[in-house]
């Protein structure tokens, strides 16, 4: 669909509570192969552990949890610690200086800045500069994409859409998103589940270097393992049915 991901731009990732943002956002820090610093304000580092174990592993997410506390639980740590690309901060309120000290420790490291830089979610994110939320939340999306510029790093900002706005189920319109923060980032996605259907939902509200559709009603449909934490392709899920049935029948 022409959705891309690029160095020195920023990139937001919308949703209602609960659709999925974590789990997009971490499949792909995973999966995409390239450097990555991880601001999880949102999530544990338990739960990030979990969840992270279960996409690397291919286990649900309570078996990991269980694995861990059985003499199992090396096998993981062996697993995980294959995931070198990867770094999580885990401040549960970060201010714009917490995050770009631990961007300047990453240079001070590696002598290069992150491919890329998850920052989940901006809500979490404490803004000094003033009390009002919604200029705070502007304020912090602007400073993301002098970040990302001045870095040369994908900055990719997870936040939320208003849950009066259409049904969970549905990609909301890009009018959706809480503060008015439309106007500076290049990309935007917004998600949705349908944890029923087993289906996953993204939507790009606005793309400046490709297809978009304010509305959100034109979307890429991924098949989802909730409990495995897993995203693949619809063809995927498709191939394999048609498979079973003609299994069941042979």
């Amino acid at each position: 669909n022409g959705i891309r991901f690029r160095r020195g731009q920023l990139h937001m990732i919308a949703g209602q509570p609960g659709s999925g943002k974590s789990l997009l956002s971490l499949d792909y820090a995973v999966h995409a192969g390239v450097s990555c610093l991880y601001f999880s304000a949102d999530s544990d580092e338990d739960t990030v552990f979990n969840r992270v174990g279960a996409m690397k592993m291919g286990m649900e997410v309570n078996a990991v949890e269980e694995l861990r506390e059985t003499p199992g639980v090396g096998m993981l740590e062996d697993e995980l610690g294959s995931l070198t690309n990867v770094r999580f901060v885990y401040d549960s309120a970060p201010t714009l200086d917490v995050i770009t000290d631990e961007i300047d420790a990453w240079f001070e490291v590696y002598g290069e800045f992150p491919a890329l830089i998850v920052v989940d979610n901006l809500i979490n994110v404490v803004c000094e500069t003033t009390d009002n939320e919604w200029q705070g939340l502007r304020h912090l999306v602007s400073a993301f994409q002098e970040i990302g510029r001045d870095t040369g790093s994908a900055m990719l900002v997870l936040h939320h859409t208003s849950e009066g706005e259409g049904k969970p189920t549905e990609c909301q319109p890009r009018k959706a998103l809480m503060g008015k923060v439309a106007q500076v980032p290049e990309v935007i996605l917004t998600i949705a589940l349908d944890p029923v259907a087993a289906r996953f939902k993204v939507a790009a509200v606005k793309n400046r270097s490709g297809k978009a559709d304010a509305t959100g009603g034109t979307f890429a449909e991924l098949g989802v393992d909730l409990a495995k934490m897993h995203l693949f392709e619809q063809q995927y899920v498709t191939q394999n049915v048609t498979q079973a049935v003609d299994q069941y029948w042979s």
